[in-house]
């Protein structure tokens, strides 16, 4: 019986906000990013392109200087746009290598236990 159009349900919209927060976990390479809270307040304001994602820290160009930044993830509060998607994402959640996020992700969730072997 096809569902009748209209809103997404609560689990709907709570799935695709997941999917697309997790798009950000694993893929910022190339999407611009700007920092909105860093303990280091020289940070705060960066704007630049995601140019490489270490496990403590992100590399980004900065637009304005053209310099490479090395931004550590601990503590720091990032705006990833990618698209048309804006997602605010705390470092912490970004925290380590692929790898490891993948396996954080797929301890609590069964939606990609798979994934974490």
């Amino acid at each position: 019986m096809p569902r009748k159009r209209g809103k997404a349900r609560p689990a709907e919209q709570e799935i695709t906000r997941i999917f697309s927060t997790a798009r950000f976990l694993f893929l910022p390479i190339g999407c611009r990013v700007e920092i909105t809270f860093s303990p280091s307040r020289s940070f705060i304001g960066v704007k630049g392109t995601v140019i490489q994602d270490e496990k403590k820290y992100v590399i980004v160009r900065d637009e304005a200087s053209g310099r490479i930044l090395r931004i550590p993830k601990m503590g720091t509060i990032f705006r990833f746009m990618c698209d048309r998607d804006v997602v605010e994402v705390p470092g912490e959640l970004i925290f380590g290598s692929i790898i490891q996020r993948v396996r954080r992700l797929g301890k609590g969730r069964g939606w990609i236990p798979w994934l974490a072997k």
